[in-house]
């Protein structure tokens, strides 16, 4: 089994998930809404922690061409994508952004 630990937004936090063998430590990028929401200064610098085996994972909803040409520039492992996008779509973006792709599926019925 892998761990994902999501929402982080302290030095203490990340640490303790590398620490702890976590396999992804997650932020959330773009959506302010979110109570785990990080703005872009501090996941700035919580991506510059040494992160040995762990991925780093960076959160988005529905982002703007904007938002992934700027969070692309962090340094994190994967895109874990909110949104309604094709196979295709996706492909592209992994392409543009050298960025894993986690797309995120919300099941309603």
């Amino acid at each position: 089994m892998q761990a994902k630990v999501c929402g982080l937004s302290t030095v203490a936090q990340v640490e303790t998930c590398i620490n702890h063998d976590a396999n992804f430590c997650g932020f959330i990028l773009n959506y302010k809404k979110s109570h785990r929401f990080v703005n872009y200064q501090i996941v700035e610098q919580l991506t510059k922690i040494n992160k040995k085996n762990t991925a780093f994972v960076g959160v988005l909803v529905k982002p703007s061409e904007e938002e992934l040409r700027k969070f692309s520039s962090l340094n994190i492992d994967y895109f874990q994508i909110y949104g309604d996008y094709s196979r295709e779509e996706i492909t592209k973006l992994k392409t543009k952004y050298k960025k894993k792709i986690i797309v995120a599926l919300q099941i309603k019925q």
